[in-house]
């Protein structure tokens, strides 16, 4: 079995020096009691190694990382989110419902405007400097006051 490695922000798992397995997260300011909240953002495994527990090993240790440093999760990933969400033992550990998430992408193209989408807990702001969207900025609002 791969053993799990920290790097910044994320937790992965190697196989013969190849990344078989990724989850990453970013620090997400405090609730509303000041608690540190981190967002985990993706769980990423290698296709061919996918069904073999690699994912859920990693939420796992997501979950004793945020419970060592006394931290709350956002599970802005679906699969985080589900296995959370799916064990008793893991729900003091998830942050408040009460928050929405947006992002809003900066196309590389500059001809077009920004674009955009909605999804679970709070506002990211993006930019694509290359070919991939790296986190520049990120905005916590309570979802209250979206409406």
């Amino acid at each position: 079995m791969p053993e799990i490695k920290t790097g910044n922000q994320e937790f992965y798992m190697e196989e013969n020096g190849m990344e078989i397995a990724r989850i990453q997260y970013v620090p997400s300011g405090h609730d509303e009691n000041g608690k540190e909240r981190i967002t985990v953002t993706h769980t990423l495994v290698d296709e061919d190694q996918s069904g073999k527990g690699f994912g859920r090993q990693l939420v796992n240790r997501i979950a004793k990382f945020a419970r060592e440093e006394n931290k709350l999760i956002i599970p802005a990933c679906s699969y985080a989110k589900h296995v959370l969400e799916s064990k008793d033992e893991y729900k003091d550990l998830l942050a408040s419902s009460s928050w929405k998430r947006m992002a809003i992408l900066f196309w590389q193209n500059r001809d077009q405007a920004p674009q955009m989408y909605t999804g679970a807990h709070t506002f990211f702001l993006w930019s694509l400097p290359t070919d991939h969207f790296t986190l520049v900025e990120e905005i916590v609002v309570n979802k209250e006051s979206l409406h």
